[in-house]
Parts: C-alpha cells; sequence; structure tokens
C-alpha cells in the first residue's frame, strides 16, 4: 500500500494537505520577514553594495597587517642600527685608546 496522499488524516493526525499549506504559510512569513529585513538594511545604508562593504573591510585589514609588518621592520632595522653605532663607538674608543697609548709611548 502506498503512502496516503489526500486530505484524510495521518494516524490520527493532520492531512497531508494540512502539513503542506502550514510549510507553504510558514515559507510566506519566512519570505515576508527576509524581504522586510532587506528593506531596513537598505533604508540604514541607502544603495549600499554589500560586496563593495565587504572589499571594503579586506583592504582595511589588508592595510592594518601591511602597516604592523612595515613597523616592525622598521623596529628592527633601527635596533640593527643602533646595534652598529654601538658597535662603531666602541671600536672608535679601542682605537682612540690605542692610538693614545702608542702617542704618549706606553706611560
Amino acid at each position: 500500500m502506498g503512502m496516503q496522499t489526500d486530505n484524510a488524516p495521518l494516524d490520527g493526525r493532520t492531512s497531508t494537505a494540512q502539513l503542506i499549506d502550514r510549510i507553504n504559510r510558514d515559507l510566506d512569513r519566512l519570505q515576508r520577514d527576509v524581504h522586510e529585513l532587506a528593506h531596513r538594511l537598505d533604508a540604514m545604508m541607502p544603495g549600499a553594495d554589500d560586496r563593495l562593504h565587504y572589499e571594503h573591510h579586506v583592504d582595511i585589514t589588508e592595510a592594518t597587517v601591511e602597516r604592523r609588518r612595515l613597523w616592525s621592520n622598521i623596529r628592527s632595522q633601527a635596533m640593527g642600527g643602533v646595534m652598529m653605532a654601538i658597535g662603531g663607538g666602541m671600536i672608535a674608543l679601542v682605537v682612540y685608546a690605542v692610538a693614545q697609548y702608542v702617542r704618549t709611548g706606553g706611560a
């Protein structure tokens, strides 16, 4: 025996036609809610383009990453420069001390 699809109730429950009507009513309500939400979003941001908005956020994120990378590189280069200056100063101090030692004859 096949599945019963007429308007007769199935095992005392609602009929298939009633279930289909209820599903259709729920789908209509869902479509109205989605349409209302889309209308409200459009009212908040008239002419807004979701894709353009997303791409704008991606650009902001990429710029932030690039800025952090730039400052990281600047800090590392600055630290390298400071270390080179300290090292150069130490070498210059040693050369000066040796030159003074040679000039004074070790006294």
